[in-house]
């Protein structure tokens, strides 16, 4: 699968969750992913928008990595973006409302 450098991924922490910045281009379709700990790939969301934030709880060792997978009209994957890590030490596990202001 083809990696491209131009299509850029940018990755914040939230006291929410994981926040994916990205941009798509006319015509493609934006596919995203993560795995954990080297593990298999996930799909989170098929023609994602941004920014897209990722709620789902993880474990403090998890080290979350993700990527987007570029596809055209026809569902041919054209490129994807290079991967890019978290980790989420410090962060609480969930959402908590101490957290929140």
């Amino acid at each position: 699968m083809p990696t491209s450098p131009s299509f850029h991924l940018h990755l914040h922490l939230l006291p929410v969750g994981r926040r994916l910045d990205f941009s798509v281009r006319a015509g493609l379709f934006a596919d995203i992913y993560r795995r954990c700990n080297q593990g298999n790939w996930q799909c989170l969301a098929y023609n994602a928008h941004s920014p897209f934030v990722d709620h789902a709880p993880l474990a403090p060792d998890a080290l979350p990595e993700y990527r987007i997978r570029y596809r055209n009209a026809l569902g041919q994957l054209t490129a994807t973006s290079p991967i890019q890590q978290v980790h989420p030490v410090g962060l609480p596990a969930g959402p908590s409302w101490i957290s929140l202001r």
